[in-house]
């Protein structure tokens, strides 16, 4: 119990430092924990594996402390360059769980969490189930919740939208069984968004 109360407190201050500097950030990874851990239960996994894949989906984007504000809080669409400094979050998200004993064994679901199940993501170009299966959760609950939310440089996207994406891209940049479970859940957190005010169905 103290070990969790630890990793709780821990999370929680990294969250408050990502949202000091992004609030779409914070929000973001809370939003995504609730989903990665429904399709989790879904899944019927372990107790032990769901706290695991949920603490990632909460520190999924950690590495974005490493990143600028000229870039990361960029109100236009990124230029290529700025673009491929955006991709080494992930690895420079990896390397400061890899420091820290208590999250060290979520490191690889935060580092492959862009790979995409047909081996064209980043930054290793995993494929398949070579990609852990809490980064194959965490890359469908990222990009749901970057369709449904508004940024500065784009509008939501409603629900219909985000199951047809998640259709068409099933085998190729996910895990088509992963995507079929997520298409059954988002209707349940689809008040999440509204309450967010970050998007009108």
């Amino acid at each position: 119990m103290i070990y969790e109360d630890l990793q709780n407190q821990f999370i929680d201050v990294f969250l408050l430092t990502l949202g000091a500097r992004d609030a779409y950030t914070e929000k973001h990874s809370e939003r995504l924990s609730m989903l990665a851990r429904e399709i989790s239960l879904g899944l019927n996994l372990s107790s032990v594996e769901i706290k695991k894949i949920v603490f990632a989906a909460k520190l999924h984007d950690i590495g974005k402390i490493g990143i600028s504000d000229t870039i990361l809080l960029k109100p236009d669409k990124l230029t290529q360059d700025e673009f491929d400094i955006i991709k080494t979050h992930p690895e420079i998200g990896a390397d400061i769980l890899a420091k820290i004993s208590i999250f060290s064994h979520i490191k690889d679901y935060v580092l492959y969490h862009h790979e995409k199940y047909d081996g064209s993501g980043y930054p290793s170009g995993l494929k398949e189930k070579n990609i852990p299966l809490g980064a194959r959760i965490i890359a469908i609950v990222d990009t749901i919740d970057a369709i449904l939310t508004r940024r500065s440089y784009k509008e939501p996207k409603p629900i219909d939208y985000a199951v047809e994406e998640l259709q068409r891209c099933a085998g190729t940049q996910f895990d088509p069984y992963i995507a079929d479970l997520a298409i059954s859940i988002i209707n349940k957190y689809k008040d999440i968004f509204i309450e967010d005010n970050v998007h009108a169905l």
